[in-house]
C-alpha cells in the first residue's frame, strides 16, 4: 500500500472517532461538558488519542502521544487542562481526533511528548476501539 493510502487511511479513522463518543466515556468534570456546550469532543482527548495510537500501531509504528498544558497554549486550554493527541516521530503527522473541540488550530509544535499512564488500551480507549472497529466493520 502506497504511504499516500495509508495516510488517507489514518486520516478516515481519526475522522471516524468523533462518531463514537458518547457522554458516559466522560471523566470528572468533563461529564456534564457535552450537555452544558454541545462540543461533543471536549473531555475526549486522552481517551481518543490512545485509542487512535494503538489502532495505527503504537510505538512500534512510530507514534508517540503528545500533550500540551495550559501553560504551553494558554489561549487555547484553561489552567489545569491539557490536549492530547499523537504525531509520528519521522514524518511528523498528527492525528488529532479531538481537535474540532477547538475554534482555533491547534499549535501543535508547542506540545511535549509522552506516554500513555497504562502499557495498553485503557477502559475508556479499549471501548472507543471497540466500537470504531465495529463502525468500519458495518461500513465495510
Amino acid at each position: 500500500m502506497s504511504r499516500a493510502i495509508a495516510k488517507a487511511r489514518r486520516a478516515a479513522l481519526c475522522a471516524r472517532v468523533g462518531d463514537v463518543l458518547t457522554p458516559e466515556l466522560l471523566t470528572g468534570r468533563w461529564r456534564n461538558a457535552m450537555a452544558e456546550t454541545g462540543n461533543r469532543y471536549a473531555g475526549h482527548c486522552y481517551a481518543a488519542a490512545e485509542a487512535l495510537f494503538h489502532m495505527v500501531g503504537g510505538r512500534a509504528k512510530g507514534w508517540l502521544p503528545c500533550v500540551m498544558s495550559h501553560s504551553t497554549w494558554r489561549e487555547g486550554l484553561d489552567p489545569g487542562e491539557t490536549h492530547w493527541f499523537i504525531r509520528h516521530e519521522r514524518t511528523g503527522e498528527i492525528l488529532d481526533p479531538t481537535a474540532l473541540q477547538f475554534d482555533t488550530p491547534v499549535p501543535y509544535g508547542l506540545s511535549k511528548g509522552c506516554g500513555f499512564l497504562t502499557r495498553g488500551p485503557s477502559k475508556r480507549a479499549k471501548v472507543i476501539m471497540e466500537r470504531l472497529q465495529g463502525a468500519l466493520a458495518v461500513a465495510s
